[in-house]
């Protein structure tokens, strides 16, 4: 298993990933009529603003995290990472992927962005 920054060659792999998740009630409540806000959120990420982590298994995507860089309230020459999305496919689950995307996470935010703090929404079905 390898984790690594998406590149937009990984973007529709990512947004099935993303339909997973929706599927799957971790947003429950939320009318989604397709996924272009998603592409456009995934574009300004991989662009820059952020970070878009995978982990690929044999050629496939089978998990991902996606964060935005934010400046920190009292302090913008300080930044924050907010967690949009933080996904591994059910049947991936009980191995490392989850923990080695938050281990690469936390190292990125702060070797590139001297990010002091990052941000996980842990849901009941969160890898």
């Amino acid at each position: 298993m390898k984790i690594r920054q998406a590149t937009k060659y990984d973007a529709k792999q990512i947004i099935n990933m993303l339909w997973n998740y929706h599927d799957s009630g971790s947003i429950e409540g939320l009318s989604v009529p397709d996924e272009n806000t998603a592409i456009k959120i995934l574009t300004m990420i991989i662009a820059g603003a952020g970070v878009a982590l995978v982990a690929e298994k044999d050629q496939g995507l089978v998990g991902m995290l996606l964060a935005f860089k934010a400046p920190f309230l009292w302090d913008n020459s300080k930044y924050t990472m907010n967690e949009i999305a933080y996904w591994v496919e059910p049947e991936f689950r009980g191995g490392t992927a989850a923990y080695r995307m938050l281990k690469e996470y936390d190292k990125f935010s702060f070797n590139l962005y001297d990010v002091r703090t990052w941000e996980l929404t842990v849901k009941s079905l969160s890898p």
